[in-house]
């Protein structure tokens, strides 16, 4: 645990005047005994955004990109040799998200408002921790470290996934990334939102994907769950085709989609890679021919070539009509 002295000093100044907290991932991250990286959010209590700039300045670069959500990008001034990080520094909020493809959402931020208020905004409960960095106090309103313990996913509140249908894609990538159990009332939940995910833009989408990729010794947990809810067929209709198509003959253990799947968790944890191994059978469906009780799958990797080009360029928003 942080003590006050243990601090760097940008974040003791913050300390002089108000209350500091690192939240979310780190948190998560520091009780499962993982490294937590240098990416650390944290959440100010008791002095505005104005006083906030005004503290942090000295002592490197504030970038105000994300003021009106309340949130303040920091970079410290990093001596010689040193990585150069930034932090977001955020004052509590709540927040609500507006528009087809949930990519604006509506923030009222407030220094006076209460950090279990702030974390019970939250997507799952393992996200909704937060840790004083004066007294090194675990403040967890949602019970997520005893949902870490039991290695349960659990949302925080009811509407999670309607406020943000981003999250059932964010909830299979925790789940595989951690190998979690998904509490039902979660899963009920995530299946009724799932028709939302068609709203939720391709960048975002892209991202959680990359997450799911390449931070998940077996990727495969995730993408079955997608397909389980039916949001696979969604974000990515082409694998979905290749669900229940067997491959006859001895040379396969495993029907088309579950070897993409397997194969993908063999593959080394590169998005390249993984990717590869997750399209490279893609068009196998439409290839197959049955011959008594074998199956071939004549010039798939040509077709799937193109398919797997076509997926990707969706997916990073450069489609165009010639893919």
């Amino acid at each position: 645990m942080d003590s006050i002295a243990s601090n760097p000093a940008w974040l003791l100044s913050l300390l002089q005047e108000g209350e500091v907290y690192k939240v979310g991932g780190p948190v998560r991250d520091r009780l499962l005994g993982e490294k937590t990286g240098k990416d650390t959010d944290y959440l100010v209590r008791l002095i505005s955004i104005e006083r906030l700039q005004q503290l942090l300045r000295p002592h490197g670069h504030v970038n105000l990109v994300g003021k009106s959500f309340g949130v303040i990008k920091f970079t410290p001034k990093a001596g010689e040799g040193e990585e150069v990080v930034t932090f977001d520094i955020a004052l509590p909020r709540t927040e609500q998200s507006t528009g087809a493809a949930h990519t604006d959402f509506l923030v009222d931020f407030d220094p006076q408002v209460p950090v279990e208020r702030d974390l019970l905004r939250r997507d799952f409960t393992i996200n909704a921790m937060a840790e004083n960095c004066a007294t090194g106090e675990l403040i967890d309103p949602a019970g997520g470290q005893a949902d870490l313990r039991a290695k349960c996913l659990r949302m925080v509140f009811e509407g999670a996934f309607r406020d943000d249908p981003l999250r059932i894609l964010r909830g299979a990538q925790f789940l595989a990334r951690f190998e979690l159990t998904l509490d039902p009332v979660t899963r009920a939940a995530m299946q009724d939102a799932v028709p939302l995910v068609a709203t939720v833009s391709m960048e975002r989408v892209a991202e959680e994907l990359t997450k799911l990729i390449t931070l998940s010794k077996k990727p495969s947990l995730g993408f079955k769950l997608l397909q389980e809810l039916g949001a696979l067929k969604i974000i990515l209709p082409e694998l979905e085709d290749t669900v229940g198509v067997d491959q006859p003959g001895g040379y396969h253990a495993f029907p088309v989609f579950e070897h993409s799947l397997y194969t993908a968790d063999a593959a080394p944890a590169q998005l390249r890679l993984r990717w590869a191994a997750l399209l490279h059978d893609i068009n196998k469906p439409q290839c197959k021919q049955v011959d008594g009780t074998k199956a071939t799958f004549y010039a798939h990797e040509k077709l799937g070539s193109r398919t797997a080009r076509k997926v990707l360029r969706r997916l990073t928003g450069t489609c165009s009509r010639r893919a």
